[in-house]
Protein backbone atom coordinates (compact mmCIF):
# COMPACT_ATOMS: atom_id res chain seq x y z
CA UNK A 1 0.00 0.00 0.00
CA UNK A 2 2.86 2.36 0.78
CA UNK A 3 4.16 2.03 -2.79
CA UNK A 4 0.75 2.91 -4.18
CA UNK A 5 0.52 6.02 -2.02
CA UNK A 6 4.09 7.04 -2.83
CA UNK A 7 3.26 6.78 -6.54
CA UNK A 8 -0.14 8.50 -6.44
CA UNK A 9 0.02 10.85 -3.45
CA UNK A 10 -2.87 11.49 -1.12
CA UNK A 11 -4.62 14.47 -2.69
CA UNK A 12 -7.35 12.39 -4.33
CA UNK A 13 -6.78 9.16 -2.41
CA UNK A 14 -9.80 6.91 -2.41
CA UNK A 15 -9.74 3.46 -0.87
CA UNK A 16 -11.68 1.73 -3.65
CA UNK A 17 -9.22 2.54 -6.48
CA UNK A 18 -6.30 1.92 -4.11
CA UNK A 19 -7.69 -1.49 -3.18
CA UNK A 20 -8.25 -2.35 -6.85
CA UNK A 21 -4.70 -1.30 -7.72
CA UNK A 22 -3.14 -3.62 -5.15
CA UNK A 23 -5.55 -6.48 -5.80
CA UNK A 24 -7.67 -6.51 -2.65
CA UNK A 25 -11.17 -5.41 -1.82
CA UNK A 26 -12.19 -2.11 -0.29
CA UNK A 27 -13.52 -4.11 2.68
CA UNK A 28 -10.12 -5.74 3.18
CA UNK A 29 -8.44 -2.33 3.42
CA UNK A 30 -11.05 -1.11 5.89
CA UNK A 31 -10.75 -4.26 7.97
CA UNK A 32 -6.96 -3.98 8.07
CA UNK A 33 -6.57 -0.21 8.56
CA UNK A 34 -9.95 0.84 9.97
CA UNK A 35 -10.17 3.96 7.81
CA UNK A 36 -8.34 6.02 5.22
CA UNK A 37 -6.77 7.94 8.11
CA UNK A 38 -5.60 4.66 9.68
CA UNK A 39 -4.00 3.70 6.38
CA UNK A 40 -2.19 7.04 6.15
CA UNK A 41 -0.95 6.74 9.73
CA UNK A 42 0.49 3.29 8.95
CA UNK A 43 2.23 4.64 5.85
CA UNK A 44 3.65 7.58 7.82
CA UNK A 45 4.95 5.21 10.48
CA UNK A 46 6.65 3.07 7.84
CA UNK A 47 8.29 6.17 6.38
CA UNK A 48 9.40 7.36 9.84
CA UNK A 49 11.07 4.03 10.58
CA UNK A 50 12.75 4.01 7.16
CA UNK A 51 14.11 7.56 7.54
CA UNK A 52 15.63 6.74 10.92
CA UNK A 53 17.23 3.59 9.51
CA UNK A 54 18.67 5.55 6.57
CA UNK A 55 20.57 8.02 8.72
CA UNK A 56 22.06 5.44 11.08
CA UNK A 57 25.78 4.83 10.51
CA UNK A 58 25.09 1.10 10.25
CA UNK A 59 23.11 1.72 7.04
CA UNK A 60 26.36 2.38 5.18
CA UNK A 61 29.87 1.04 5.22
CA UNK A 62 31.24 4.57 5.48
CA UNK A 63 33.04 4.97 8.76
CA UNK A 64 31.88 8.03 10.67
CA UNK A 65 35.07 9.87 11.58
CA UNK A 66 34.13 13.53 11.38
CA UNK A 67 31.15 15.84 11.12
CA UNK A 68 31.57 16.51 7.39
CA UNK A 69 31.73 12.80 6.53
CA UNK A 70 28.68 12.07 8.66
CA UNK A 71 26.54 14.84 7.17
CA UNK A 72 27.52 14.09 3.57
CA UNK A 73 26.77 10.40 4.10
CA UNK A 74 23.35 11.28 5.50
CA UNK A 75 22.58 13.68 2.65
CA UNK A 76 23.38 11.00 0.07
CA UNK A 77 21.23 8.45 1.93
CA UNK A 78 18.30 10.86 2.24
CA UNK A 79 18.26 12.10 -1.35
CA UNK A 80 18.00 8.86 -3.26
CA UNK A 81 15.01 8.68 -5.58
CA UNK A 82 13.30 6.36 -3.09
CA UNK A 83 13.75 8.76 -0.17
CA UNK A 84 12.71 11.80 -2.21
CA UNK A 85 9.37 10.12 -2.87
CA UNK A 86 8.94 9.70 0.87
CA UNK A 87 9.82 13.35 1.52
CA UNK A 88 7.32 14.43 -1.14
CA UNK A 89 4.59 12.42 0.57
CA UNK A 90 5.51 13.77 4.01
CA UNK A 91 5.40 17.33 2.70
CA UNK A 92 2.03 16.68 1.06
CA UNK A 93 0.57 15.15 4.21
CA UNK A 94 2.01 17.91 6.39
CA UNK A 95 0.47 20.60 4.19
CA UNK A 96 -2.91 18.84 4.29
CA UNK A 97 -2.77 18.37 8.05
CA UNK A 98 -1.77 21.97 8.79
CA UNK A 99 -4.31 23.42 6.32
CA UNK A 100 -7.28 21.42 7.51
CA UNK A 101 -8.86 20.97 10.89
CA UNK A 102 -6.55 19.42 13.49
CA UNK A 103 -6.06 15.69 13.29
CA UNK A 104 -4.40 14.38 16.43
CA UNK A 105 -3.23 11.09 14.94
CA UNK A 106 -1.53 12.62 11.94
CA UNK A 107 -0.04 15.47 13.95
CA UNK A 108 1.39 12.98 16.44
CA UNK A 109 3.06 11.07 13.63
CA UNK A 110 4.40 14.28 12.03
CA UNK A 111 5.77 15.37 15.40
CA UNK A 112 7.33 11.94 15.90
CA UNK A 113 8.95 12.09 12.45
CA UNK A 114 10.44 15.48 13.32
CA UNK A 115 11.53 14.53 16.85
CA UNK A 116 12.90 11.14 15.83
CA UNK A 117 14.78 12.54 12.84
CA UNK A 118 16.38 15.21 15.02
CA UNK A 119 17.10 12.70 17.80
CA UNK A 120 18.77 10.31 15.35
CA UNK A 121 21.09 13.06 14.10
CA UNK A 122 21.76 14.21 17.68
CA UNK A 123 22.61 10.66 18.78
CA UNK A 124 25.04 10.23 15.91
CA UNK A 125 26.77 13.46 16.88
CA UNK A 126 27.06 12.48 20.54
CA UNK A 127 27.83 8.78 20.07
CA UNK A 128 30.24 8.91 17.15
CA UNK A 129 31.75 12.35 17.29
CA UNK A 130 31.83 13.03 21.04
CA UNK A 131 29.89 16.28 20.72
CA UNK A 132 28.18 17.39 23.94
CA UNK A 133 24.46 16.63 24.24
CA UNK A 134 23.42 20.30 24.39
CA UNK A 135 25.50 21.29 21.36
CA UNK A 136 24.44 18.15 19.47
CA UNK A 137 20.76 18.99 20.00
CA UNK A 138 21.20 22.46 18.51
CA UNK A 139 23.30 21.15 15.63
CA UNK A 140 20.77 18.39 14.92
CA UNK A 141 17.90 20.87 14.67
CA UNK A 142 19.96 23.04 12.33
CA UNK A 143 21.05 20.08 10.18
CA UNK A 144 17.54 18.63 9.90
CA UNK A 145 16.14 22.03 8.92
CA UNK A 146 18.81 22.40 6.25
CA UNK A 147 18.17 18.91 4.88
CA UNK A 148 14.44 19.60 4.67
CA UNK A 149 14.89 22.96 3.00
CA UNK A 150 17.30 21.62 0.41
CA UNK A 151 15.09 18.59 -0.25
CA UNK A 152 12.22 21.01 -0.98
CA UNK A 153 14.53 22.88 -3.35
CA UNK A 154 15.58 19.61 -5.01
CA UNK A 155 11.97 18.50 -5.41
CA UNK A 156 10.97 21.87 -6.88
CA UNK A 157 13.91 22.38 -9.22
CA UNK A 158 15.16 18.85 -9.89
CA UNK A 159 18.64 20.38 -9.83
CA UNK A 160 20.73 17.93 -7.81
CA UNK A 161 23.99 19.73 -8.54
CA UNK A 162 22.56 22.95 -7.11
CA UNK A 163 21.44 21.29 -3.87
CA UNK A 164 24.60 19.19 -3.54
CA UNK A 165 26.75 22.32 -3.86
CA UNK A 166 24.56 24.08 -1.28
CA UNK A 167 24.72 21.19 1.23
CA UNK A 168 28.49 20.97 0.77
CA UNK A 169 28.83 24.69 1.51
CA UNK A 170 26.58 24.36 4.56
CA UNK A 171 28.56 21.37 5.84
CA UNK A 172 31.88 23.14 5.28
CA UNK A 173 30.62 26.21 7.20
CA UNK A 174 29.37 24.00 10.04
CA UNK A 175 32.65 22.07 10.23
CA UNK A 176 34.68 25.31 10.24
CA UNK A 177 32.48 26.80 12.96
CA UNK A 178 32.76 23.59 14.98
CA UNK A 179 36.57 23.62 14.73
CA UNK A 180 36.73 27.30 15.66
CA UNK A 181 34.56 26.83 18.73
CA UNK A 182 36.63 23.80 19.79
CA UNK A 183 39.82 25.86 19.52
CA UNK A 184 38.53 28.48 21.96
Amino acid sequence: MTEYILEHGVGDLSLRPAADAIGVTHTTLLRHFGSKEGLLLEVLEEIRVDFIARIAPESSRVEVTDLGTLLRKQWRALTTDRELRQFRLLFELTAQTRASRPNDGRRRVHDAVSRDFTAAVRNLLTDHLAISAARAETLAILVVAQYRGLVVDLLLTGDRRRTDVAIDEFIDMLVRASRESSAL
